[in-house]
């Protein structure tokens, strides 16, 4: 988000300020991204920012490091959400999946790669 403040916010007022999610929105209604590339990058933004807070109330600090399987982890997945009856590796499977997916649109925005597929 921030690279892409840098590259347009000269001529896109709306993308001088702090939050993330409206910069994204006012990227996608400038059409800088498609409708795909900005649900990725919404959704990741938003799985990262629960999954980092999370971590926090597990751990009782902050870390952006999702914790290894075992009793950490299975707090994080709950604090997110996931239910107790969800084996917390589903929450780790769904994390790298929607992080995958935003950096694809990283590749394609600013390195011009195809979508993977």
């Amino acid at each position: 988000m921030q690279l892409l403040q840098l590259q347009h916010a000269a001529d896109l007022p709306e993308l001088r300020g702090p939050s993330t999610v409206a910069g994204l929105t006012a990227l996608g209604e400038a059409r800088l991204l498609d409708a795909d590339q900005l649900e990725s990058l919404r959704t990741a933004w938003v799985t990262a920012s629960r999954a980092r807070n999370a971590i926090f109330l597990v751990r009782g600090r902050p870390s952006d490091q999702l914790p290894r399987p075992g009793v950490e982890l299975e707090g994080v997945a709950r604090a997110c959400g996931y239910g107790a009856d969800q084996d917390a590796g589903q929450f780790l499977e769904d994390y790298r999946r929607i992080t995958r997916r935003a950096r694809g649109v990283v590749d394609q925005v600013f390195y011009g790669q195809p979508p993977a597929g």
